[in-house]
This record gives structure tokens, C-alpha cells and sequence, in this order.
């Protein structure tokens, strides 16, 4: 697969801050950071100037309170990204002589470290695919009773967080070996996703029927505008197949959430290590590389979360968490997926 030497992204600013913009870019990429991600949030942060009127290079309060603000079904965790965020490009321009709100507020952790995973079973799982399966045909999105049913299996069956999946291209799926490769993953870490035998099918017959005449930078998953998926259109439809399903969804922060699909496929791989008699010490290295955590200890403790639904492998992290890939297999139709 070629065309990974454009690894930077260009992002246009052209608010009242945009000089300063592009000079922190360029300043964190001259670090070595990728900065793709922080990029397309200073775009968010320009077109909110743009929308205030700003005419100064000055970050005034009034913007900054407004990029702050929670927005709906937006967890604790993502706003006080958001927060540190704008408090460091803040920083920034204090440090080169512009005036810029650093503000004080704190936003707590709380409210994350609470939340309960939702652990799908095998026969919710499988009432999940008939129901993504059954798609009816769309006149305004002709592809998504393609797209959805192989993206919902990529996003289960290799534990993918779903802007990983989303964002994947026709050169990152890499049907001959049956291999993901994410460029853009979390972290700024490149990294290589093995798929199952049946996965890898899927996605080959999803590139016979919709990608024989893309580009290789094409997304593999395009919305109906050949555009990647916006996060909030997957969790939307992810809503409906639970619906679908007959799966009870407990409100705004209850879930279950999209993310449990990888909480899922994290406890469905400890359960076949409990039975198999899997080493913890030598499954730990592979899982959080797969899951593409930054540490062994985000893998732990990622884990430990997971497991408090399903008390038969909390034994199993006293002392280790871990992780490899399962053999997970759930028919429904004519198709099926294993992983």
C-alpha cells in the first residue's frame, strides 16, 4: 500500500486568528507531533471566531466560554479535552506577547470514572447484525445497506474506536493480507489491525460493489456525500439497530454506548483466555497494542472497567489484564463474522 508519505494534513484558517493558528501548527509539527487531530479542532476553533465576529487576534472569554460549553450527548471527558485544549493554545499566544482568557474552570473526571460498561451477549450480538443486515435500501444514502453492515462488524470484531474506522481508506485496507492500517489512530500512533478470515471477506465484497473505481485515498466507508461518517451519524444509526434489536437504551449517559462494542470485544477475548488457559503475562503486550493504548497500564485499567460486568474474569486482573484476538463466531443469515 502506497501514499502514506502525506502524513500531514493541511487545514485551512482564515479568522481573525488564523496567522497564530498556523504558526502553532507549525511550531508543534517542527516537535515531531502529527498534530492532524488538534488541526481540525483549531478549524472548529476558527469557524466559532468567525461566527463571534472576532476582527482581532486576541482569545477573548466570550469565545472561549463558548467552545467550553457541553454540548448535547458530549461526555465529560471530551469537554474537558476541549477545555485543556484552548488553555494551551491560550498559552501559546500569551507566550508569543497576544492577549488571550486562560480560563480556571475545572471540569471533573468524576463522571466517567462511574460509568458502567455495557457488555453485549452473544445473542444480543447477533440480533444486533440481523438487524444492521436488514437495512432497507436508502434513495438518499443508495450505499448504506452496504457500508453499515460491514462497518458495524469492523467496529465489534476488531475493537476499532469508531473515528479509527470511520476515518479508514481504500489504501488502508489491505484485502491480500487481511490487515488494517491506521494511520490516524489515537495518540498519533500508526498502527496494524489484523481481521478474521470472514472480515476480510466482507470487506472484499464491499470493495467489488462500491469501490471499484475509487481512489486509493477514497474512504472505505463513505457516507452518502463520499465523505468519511460523521461519529454522531454512526452512534444515530447504531441507536436505531439497537431498536431494532429489542436492546433497551438507558438515556443520556447510560448507555449502552457505541463504544461498548469495544468494551465487548475486550471481556469476549478474556472469557476464551479463561477457557483456554491463556498466559496473562505474554496475552498483556498483544491486546494493548491491538487496542492501541498508549501504555500497559491504560490497558489494565481500561480492562478492569470492562470487567466489573462480568465478575467470572475479575480474577483473571488481579495481578494482569490483557488481551489477544478471539474466535468469536455468531451466524445469522448467510453471513458470519469471527474474530
Amino acid at each position: 500500500m502506497a501514499g502514506y508519505n502525506k502524513r500531514f494534513k493541511e487545514f485551512k484558517f482564515i479568522g481573525a486568528l488564523a496567522v497564530l493558528m498556523k504558526k502553532y501548527v507549525d511550531e508543534k509539527r517542527a516537535l515531531g507531533r502529527l498534530f492532524n487531530k488538534q488541526s481540525q479542532m483549531l478549524v472548529r476553533v476558527d469557524k466559532l471566531s468567525i461566527a463571534l465576529e472576532l476582527d482581532k487576534p486576541e482569545l477573548t472569554r466570550e469565545l472561549v466560554e463558548c467552545w467550553i460549553e457541553l454540548s448535547p450527548n458530549e461526555s465529560r471527558k471530551n469537554q474537558r479535552y476541549r477545555l485543556n485544549f484552548i488553555k494551551l493554545f491560550g498559552k501559546f499566544m500569551i507566550r508569543l506577547g497576544y492577549k488571550a482568557y486562560i480560563p480556571t474552570v475545572k471540569i471533573s473526571s468524576r463522571d466517567d470514572a462511574v460509568f458502567v460498561p455495557y457488555i453485549f451477549t452473544k445473542d444480543e450480538l447477533k440480533r444486533i447484525f440481523q438487524a444492521v443486515d436488514n437495512l432497507p435500501k436508502s434513495y438518499e444514502y443508495p450505499n448504506a445497506h452496504l457500508v453499515y453492515p460491514v462497518l458495524f462488524r469492523i467496529l465489534y470484531c476488531c475493537g476499532l474506536r469508531v473515528s479509527e474506522a470511520v476515518n479508514l481508506k481504500v489504501m488502508d485496507v489491505d484485502l491480500q493480507s487481511g490487515v488494517l492500517r491506521l494511520e490516524s489512530a489515537k495518540h498519533n500512533k500508526q498502527r496494524y489491525v489484523p481481521m478474521s478470515a470472514d472480515v476480510t471477506e466482507e470487506c472484499r465484497i464491499l470493495t467489488a460493489k462500491i469501490h471499484q473505481a475509487s481512489s486509493a485515498t477514497a474512504f472505505f466507508f463513505p457516507n452518502a456525500r463520499n465523505n468519511a461518517h460523521h461519529t454522531g451519524a454512526v452512534y444515530w444509526m447504531f441507536r436505531e439497530l439497537l431498536r431494532k434489536a429489542g436492546i433497551s437504551h438507558g438515556g443520556k449517559g447510560n448507555g449502552p454506548r457505541l463504544h461498548d462494542l469495544r468494551h465487548t470485544f475486550s471481556v469476549h477475548c478474556l472469557q476464551r483466555w479463561e477457557n483456554n488457559g491463556v498466559d496473562l503475562n505474554n496475552a498483556l503486550p498483544y491486546l494493548s497494542a491491538y487496542l492501541g493504548h498508549k501504555k500497559l497500564t491504560g490497558t489494565q485499567k481500561y480492562l478492569r472497567l470492562t470487567a466489573e460486568a462480568h465478575k467470572n474474569v475479575v480474577s483473571m486482573l488481579e495481578a494482569y489484564a490483557d488481551g489477544i484476538i478471539p474466535k468469536l463466531k455468531i451466524q445469522h443469515g448467510e453471513r458470519s463474522f469471527a474474530n
